[in-house]
């Protein structure tokens, strides 16, 4: 299994429904690339998470001590 693999592929146009823990590839070849307003409005459109945190799903707890 590829943990890194895309879930969906995505070029141009309106962004696909948002799926939870979607790991989403866009092309960058000289024949096919994304819009720069196409990208921005992708990026709109979402809510962000690291990777680690979509893998993984790790909760880290820290506590501190006084001095």
């Amino acid at each position: 299994m590829n943990a890194l693999g895309s879930t969906v592929q995505w070029s141009r146009g309106e962004p696909p429904p948002v799926l939870e823990g979607e790991i989403i590839s866009i092309p960058h070849f000289r024949e096919d690339r994304v819009t720069l307003a196409d990208l921005i409005t992708l990026n709109e459109s979402r809510q962000y998470k690291s990777l680690e945190d979509v893998l993984f799903n790790m909760s880290i707890k820290t506590k501190k001590i006084p001095d």
